[in-house]
């Protein structure tokens, strides 16, 4: 994981509505899917 998303996840997590960007589609659809598991 790296920091982007770790503070992606964090700041989620605390209620803020957050962005996911990649340099790759298959990427993406893994994060977002990461997020959505935790209802962020």
């Amino acid at each position: 994981m790296g920091i982007g998303f770790a503070c992606a996840r964090a700041l989620g997590l605390l209620g803020a509505r957050v962005g996911v960007s990649s340099t790759t589609d298959r990427i993406i659809h893994l994060r977002r899917a990461e997020l959505a598991e935790e209802w962020i």
